[in-house]
């Protein structure tokens, strides 16, 4: 009998020391303001908010049975909505904020296991920032958009964002489309785009033109490649052009960032294909194909040779990344600060973005 009891109190001590935080989505409250009040999706990169009828009015509804506390707050006044979930209980703590304005928060603690904690906020104009681990010592990643940090940093998204936000709002599909974000990529490298660039660059001088039909012209067919371009563009050195030169890219820069709906991997890679972090962190993955067309593109954008070798071992290799790392850093913080989708404050930080973050695992 002793040795029966003594079994329990270990499972009920097991159970309690692996109990988890879970989001509260089979919750009436978390259904009624979050599952059902709003509309979310990702556009540019970024979580898009809209509100599912609510459009006015606030206020505050509270739930307490003595172990688990709820509570919603919500404001709206048409132009402004917003929601914020907050559910206390033995287990930890999990808490999200909407905003039609941009704001995306979502928290999770788990008391029993505080190197699981998840932070996820985006604010307006910001990069995204996700913290994971204890509160003393967390680990903080930032990136220009949500696509850049699910690559640039796969292992703890997968290992933690990710199914805490399957969890919420499982519709959005985010790691099956950021999958096809990078599948796009690759297909996009080994389709070879060597004689795009040549092209643009040619369309980039005719803009100087001294006839003014030319110069529409020259504008009308940069616009017409879309998104692709976008990478291209704002990876240029205005000074080395013309007032009219600069007005034109900035012009098209800021008309074709603006995505026309919910991103899908062809449009996202789209906008990605020319970023060199981007294909940094893929020439550290598993997959040789993927490493192979990483090089190939990283040398396309940066006008010259590697010397990581992408057939080889990648952990044979992070010396040379870390060479490649830094002569990618000098070159984007060199660079003028280009529009984004996420405005101004955005814009900076994917120009002047630390590439050598010691906590980036390429």
């Amino acid at each position: 009998m002793k040795s029966l009891f003594t079994l329990i109190l270990v499972l009920l001590l097991f159970a309690a020391a692996t109990a988890r935080a879970e989001p509260p989505v089979r919750s009436p409250m978390f259904q009624q303001w979050v599952g059902r009040a709003m509309h979310l999706s990702v556009v540019g990169g970024r979580i898009a908010t809209e509100p599912n009828g609510m459009q006015f009015g606030s206020g505050q509804s509270v739930l307490n049975d003595g172990k688990v506390h709820e509570q919603v707050s919500y404001t709206g006044n048409g132009a402004t909505v917003s929601i914020k979930y907050q559910r206390t209980a033995p287990e930890g703590e999990f808490s999200i904020e909407i905003a039609v304005d941009g704001r995306f928060h979502l928290h999770n603690s788990v008391k029993a296991k505080p190197e699981e904690n998840v932070d996820f906020r985006q604010d307006p104009g910001q990069p995204v920032v996700l913290t994971t681990g204890v509160e003393s010592k967390p680990v903080v990643l930032q990136s220009p958009s949500l696509w850049h940090l699910l690559i640039l940093h796969p292992d703890e998204c997968k290992g933690q964002l990710l199914p805490l936000m399957d969890a919420v709002r499982p519709e959005l599909h985010i790691a099956r489309t950021a999958t096809g974000i990078e599948a796009e990529l690759v297909r996009l490298a080994a389709a070879g785009r060597q004689s795009d660039r040549k092209q643009w660059a040619t369309w980039i001088d005719q803009l100087a033109d001294p006839m003014f039909t030319h110069r529409e012209a020259a504008d009308r067919k940069l616009r017409a490649v879309g998104p692709a371009v976008v990478g291209f563009l704002g990876g240029l050195d205005l000074k080395k052009y013309d007032a009219e030169q600069q007005f034109r890219i900035r012009r098209m820069l800021k008309s074709l960032s603006l995505p026309a709906g919910e991103d899908t991997p062809e449009y996202a890679a789209s906008t990605l294909i020319e970023d060199a972090s981007i294909w940094l962190a893929l020439l550290g993955r598993p997959d040789v194909a993927v490493r192979k067309a990483a090089a190939q593109q990283l040398a396309m954008i940066l006008d010259g040779p590697l010397t990581v070798d992408p057939a080889a071992d990648p952990a044979s290799q992070q010396s040379a990344r870390d060479e490649l790392r830094a002569r990618i850093e000098k070159l984007t913080t060199s660079l003028p600060i280009a529009n984004s989708p996420g405005g101004k404050a955005a814009g900076k930080d994917l120009r002047r973005q630390k590439i050598s973050e010691e906590r980036w695992h390429w």
